[in-house]
């Protein structure tokens, strides 16, 4: 079955969308995930996920988590987590966590997993806050998800110029998105998201702005997919038809027209935002064609459900897209008084995006 990215990105970029509703389209996970941690607590945060179709070292699927039992940023430390199914999770074997501690002066936070298909390597980043009012952006290696190298700074900035990295990969460029709050952290009056580009995922570029905006909302986290990713066709065998199906379909080439040209891909954001306070966020649902420039939807993805586990907040979260099927599974972070919890949703993409503008219901 052909998938339903192209015809639904299409869709997206020429029809108006309908005024929004306060209610998340993807339903709540009834009860959270198990989540091992070093404390006990299985209290976690801010996950990254990287899915392997053919497995990984033994594991479909490898996870970073944050623990943050109580919001107690002491405990925030990345660690690594490992399952086939996406459901139960173990810390992979030979591991321990947290892979990374801070100093005496500094404390961890906002890890973000990325597998490297060059080197054959999981990424992690993280950011390290001082306490001199900086922020450096870390970057450590794998070669089998157990031992870890030593970490190296990659970027510097004061605090909250770089919150909560997302890294993927474009053409034959690292792209690295982050939040931008001033010098407000979550209590500013407006955030921005940046992105930096990149050769090895070490030296970054100056930042510069995208356009992603969720009106009437601060965001705060962020994380990138890669849904579909850009590809070289030929111009003489292929068109691209968004208007059946999203299908390539070959032709006869009316004239002698060989030259390849580069076919964009389709990359998607989740943003956790708030309207007003730091700890009641809603997470939203983005599309793009080249990194920069983004479509964003009148409805959340995900809302708080009230008097449940994920009652207060629903916050940074983690996607992972089969693109035979077109099942979009996302692996949210959520808040309930002071406990944070992992929970998994999962949707039809083509339902999901009808849903969110406004003309369906998931």
């Amino acid at each position: 079955m052909p998938s339903a990215i192209p015809f639904l990105l299409a869709l997206v970029l020429t029809t108006p969308a309908i005024c929004g509703q306060d209610i998340g389209v993807l339903p709540n996970a009834d009860a959270p995930l198990t989540t091992p941690t070093p404390d006990g607590s299985g209290q976690v945060t801010e996950p990254s996920i990287v899915d392997f179709p053919g497995g990984w070292h033994g594991f479909k699927y490898w996870l970073a988590v944050a623990p943050y039992r109580n919001s107690h940023a002491v405990y925030e430390n990345p660690s690594i987590l490992v399952s086939d199914n996406g459901v139960d999770w173990a810390i992979p074997p030979g591991g321990s966590n947290p892979v990374e501690r801070p100093n005496a002066k500094s404390h961890l936070a906002d890890p973000d997993l990325f597998y490297d298909e060059i080197s054959d390597q999981l990424w992690l980043y993280y950011i390290s806050e001082d306490q001199y009012g900086f922020t450096d952006l870390m970057r450590t290696t794998s070669a089998d998800g157990v031992r870890w190298n030593t970490p190296e700074i990659v970027i510097r900035t004061p605090n909250y110029r770089l919150v909560m990295p997302a890294v993927a990969k474009i053409r034959e460029q690292y792209w690295l998105w982050t939040v931008n709050a001033g010098k407000g952290g979550c209590s500013a009056s407006s955030t921005l998201v940046q992105y930096r580009t990149s050769w090895d995922g070490v030296h970054w570029s100056a930042p510069h702005l995208t356009d992603i905006v969720q009106p009437g909302y601060k965001i705060w986290h962020i994380s990138a997919t890669v849904l579909e990713p850009g590809r070289f066709l030929s111009v003489s065998s292929y068109r691209d038809n968004f208007g059946d199906g999203g299908r390539l379909q070959r032709r006869e080439p009316e004239e002698p027209r060989d030259r390849p040209f580069f076919l964009p891909g389709i990359y998607a954001m989740l943003a956790s935002a708030f309207d007003a306070n730091c700890g009641h966020d809603n997470l939203f649902f983005m599309l793009s064609r080249d990194g920069v420039h983004w479509v964003h939807f009148p409805r959340p993805l995900l809302t708080p459900n009230p008097g449940h586990w994920d009652g207060s907040a629903i916050y940074q979260s983690a996607l992972a897209f089969d693109r035979k099927t077109d099942l979009m599974s996302i692996w949210y972070s959520a808040l309930d008084g002071s406990s944070w919890h992992l929970g998994l949703t999962q949707g039809d993409f083509r339902k999901t995006v009808q849903a969110l503008r406004g003309s369906g219901s998931q």
